[in-house]
């Protein structure tokens, strides 16, 4: 038996008596019962207005329909009932009774999942498609007393309203084996699958790879468009929808989000809900309202905040307020893609302190050093960064961000020429590259730092340095002018600006003495270049140097013979011999 509204067609509450009006709508209510025959629900008679079955006793419903089973006609059921012992019918209830039990377990199971989602008519419509069946067969009964109730469910309905609660819930590890749910034959399963996949956990917690304008299609014809119409509208759909609180926590949450509450959308930041918590602190970030997300943030999982994290430098939005959020999280944090974005978020702020802070926990980092050069901090900081680097030998040329330091207005162009002494030989070789790219970047020729970049070319050192210093000024007089590859011209002019007569014909001697230098790349080409410049005043002038031509007489059959060094040699022993 059970009560329904004439009017609205909504079934009763359980304690509902006769007399009483419509609990819905207030109108008239009627008195049902199902037919044994067809099993379908009329109006109290003495027979179905669907089949025109004769109606029978409440209490043999349950006998009725397992003689029907049996192969009593839907004539001779009423005359067995009043015929048979009162215990033959009772025997056959409890048989029945055992058929409804097994049917009960899984219509119970489809009302619980019902109260998780939007739509509660489930166990109606899973009654109505299992009562029809009973009594099963003995192997169906076995079969479905003993089956799972969770999504192995032998019925489909189940199984996809399990899988609907599992998504409304947060888990989201199958959504895309039940994406076509939205495509379902049932307009039921359609309509809570298009609510379930546009709410804001499935929007903002996961990418659910399900076509935009499918789910609006759906929701657009939705039997609850008070909770569609807010999904409408976070999907963009044209014309906007307006929308209201419903009164459902989930729903009310995306009205917020949608709203741009964030005062709102802030008390939820110690929500127990992590997804909650999660999608809040998101929303937040996007909104530039981000200075209270600090727990929040360190509460989330590692994908949570690292996503989080993301989201703040996507927008570019420095917050200062979190750097000791995000400095718990560099020094702290397990995963290693979590530091490097915590390290990002306090480059953008530019803050000299937490800059030189940062540089200090990289530890060799990578990441987290092209974090800082990304931000383009102040040249102050630009010039402790790399005092720091070069110190601990870490400053590399291959680090991407240090042509950009090279440019005007970012690193001082003192940098190379005070931390040249106090480097190692392999750092040393960084800076003459950086070097090289602070020339290049500020366009002024002849100065300090092209000075000591042409004196590198001869110094004492090892070979790769010497080879690194010709390979750098080789490219920075290319670029100035095609076929200009040499350090600068053998003249009087230029050897005032850079040494004296007597350390140039030195620093010629010592590079003529070692044959490896002269072997690395451009050395050789370029240094027989720089031989043959050679100008007529500077051979007069380093006559007056003989021991400094002596020197370059004696090393320059050491040099490679197919450079100019045995011609220099001989033009100062043939024009200007030295006793």
């Amino acid at each position: 038996m059970r009560a329904i509204c004439e009017t609205c067609a909504q079934p009763q509450p359980l304690d509902w008596r006769a007399g009483d009006l419509c609990v819905h709508c207030g109108l008239a209510v009627r008195e049902e019962a199902r037919c044994y025959w067809c099993a379908k629900w009329g109006p109290l008679a003495k027979f179905c207005r669907k089949c025109g079955a004769a109606a029978v006793a409440r209490e043999h419903y349950g006998p009725a329909r397992m003689l029907k089973h049996m192969g009593a006609s839907v004539f001779e059921i009423p005359n067995l009932l009043a015929e048979l012992d009162p215990e033959l019918i009772s025997t056959q209830q409890s048989i029945y009774g055992a058929h409804a039990a097994a049917a009960n377990r899984h219509i119970e199971y489809a009302r619980q999942l019902g109260e998780s989602l939007y739509q509660k008519h489930w166990a109606a419509e899973l009654e109505e498609e299992l009562i029809p069946q009973l009594p099963w067969p003995d192997e169906k009964l076995a079969f479905y007393s003993n089956a799972p109730l969770s999504e192995a469910s032998p019925f489909p309905l189940l199984s996809a309203l399990a899988h609907l609660v599992r998504i409304q819930r947060g888990d989201f590890t199958e959504l895309r084996h039940y994406a076509h749910l939205i495509h379902s034959a049932n307009g039921g399963i359609a309509a809570e699958a298009a609510l379930q996949f546009s709410g804001w956990r499935a929007l903002y917690c996961v990418y659910i790879e399900i076509n935009r304008h499918d789910l609006i299609a759906v929701l657009q014809v939705s039997p609850l468009p008070a909770h569609a119409a807010p999904r409408l509208a976070a999907l963009g759909a044209e014309p906007r929808p307006e929308y209201f609180s419903t009164g459902d926590p989930d729903t009310d949450f995306l009205i917020l989000i949608l709203d741009q509450n964030t005062r709102a959308l802030e008390s939820f930041l110690d929500d127990n809900d992590p997804q909650r918590r999660y999608v809040a602190a998101t929303q937040l970030v996007r909104f530039q309202q981000a200075d209270g997300i600090g727990p929040a943030l360190l509460r989330a999982n590692h994908d949570q905040q690292l996503q989080i994290l993301r989201d703040i430098i996507r927008y570019k939005s420095p917050i200062p307020a979190l750097h000791d959020t995000f400095f718990a999280l560099v020094e702290n944090s397990p995963e290693r893609r979590v530091r490097d974005a915590a390290a990002q978020a306090i480059a953008l702020a530019r803050l000299h302190t937490d800059s030189l802070r940062l540089i200090g926990l990289a530890n060799g980092n990578h990441d987290m050093i092209h974090s800082l050069l990304r931000a383009k901090p102040a040249p102050e900081t630009y010039m402790e960064m790399g005092r720091r680097l070069v110190h601990s030998g870490r400053f590399r040329m291959d680090q991407w961000g240090w042509d950009d330091a090279a440019k005007p207005d970012s690193m001082p162009v003192t940098f190379v020429e005070d931390n040249f002494p106090h480097s190692t030989p392999a750092t040393r070789i960084e800076l003459l590259r950086f070097a090289e790219k602070q020339i290049e970047a500020h366009g002024v020729a002849r100065s300090p730092l092209e000075r000591l970049l042409i004196r590198q070319c001869f110094a004492n050192g090892p070979v790769e340095l010497i080879g690194a210093a010709w390979a750098c000024i080789h490219r920075i007089q290319m670029h100035r002018e095609v076929g200009l590859t040499v350090p600068c011209d053998l003249s009087l002019e230029n050897i005032g600006w850079c040494w004296s007569v007597p350390e140039i014909l030195t620093a010629i001697a010592a590079l003529m003495a070692n044959p490896d230098a002269v072997e690395q790349t451009f050395v050789r080409d370029d240094f027989d270049r720089f031989l043959r410049s050679a100008e007529p005043e500077f051979f007069a002038a380093a006559a007056a140097y003989p021991d400094e031509c002596r020197r370059v007489i004696n090393a320059a059959p050491l040099a490679d013979p197919y450079i100019y060094a045995l011609r220099f040699a001989a033009e100062l022993d043939h024009h200007y011999p030295v006793e």
